[in-house]
């Protein structure tokens, strides 16, 4: 949770069986249609767990329910600035992609639909189904392949964060120099191994084969 560290709060510890029943306590509540309930130990559950994708999804699904759209793609824009692994990636991008959806912002679904293939490679046929189905039901739709630029420009456009932001690739890159001065060499591995499957970047992996499996002696 360091990303979202003030250096002026004090960071408190919670059990996960607090966060866990907050969280299933909204499921619970969204189903009978409580949807005021199912909002409030929503927000908890984020609160508790802010880099938590599981919440920022739930939270956005029961904004969905009372119709606060753009209230939902702000907290879809929140997960994104700090989500940190690929599949969190993926369904922040998969989830955005509806809502830009949902307010006919059409370029911009495409743009989400098809950033989030990269980090959901196992989605292809579902996502590559839903857009042909978007396609038919509303003209302005398209299913053409967008370039890297026109991904991120359109993104851009709209004030959607590109996944991994900086802030996220710093922290890694930290943990990576602080994991090799402490001769953590198997954490160290995990960072890049991670940070170059959300960048694609060849110079991750690069940096990933230089480090060593154990310390010189």
């Amino acid at each position: 949770n360091r990303l979202l560290d003030t250096r002026t709060r004090t960071t408190k510890l919670a059990p996960t069986a607090y966060f866990d029943a907050h969280l299933l306590t909204s499921i619970a509540e969204l189903l009978q249609a409580k949807t005021s309930s199912a909002i409030a130990h929503a927000r908890r559950a984020a609160e508790v767990a802010p880099l938590s994708t599981s919440a920022r999804l739930h939270l956005a699904h029961c904004l969905e329910a009372t119709g606060q759209l753009e209230e939902a793609i702000e907290v879809l824009k929140t997960l994104l600035t700090y989500a940190h692994d690929p599949e969190g990636i993926g369904f922040g991008y998969y989830r955005m992609a509806f809502f830009q959806w949902r307010v006919h912002n059409y370029a911009t679904a495409s743009a989400c639909y098809q950033y989030a293939l990269r980090f959901l490679p196992g989605a292809m046929f579902l996502i590559s189904t839903e857009m042909r189905i978007l396609a038919i039901r509303e003209p302005h739709f398209s299913i053409e392949e967008l370039t890297d630029e026109q991904i991120r420009r359109t993104l851009a456009g709209t004030q959607i964060p590109i996944a991994p932001t900086p802030e996220v690739s710093e922290v890694f890159m930290e943990g990576t120099r602080a994991s090799l001065d402490a001769e953590l060499f198997s954490v160290a591995k995990s960072f890049m191994t991670n940070l170059g499957i959300m960048t694609k970047d060849d110079i991750y992996y690069d940096m990933l084969r230089s480090i060593e499996s154990e310390p010189d002696r």
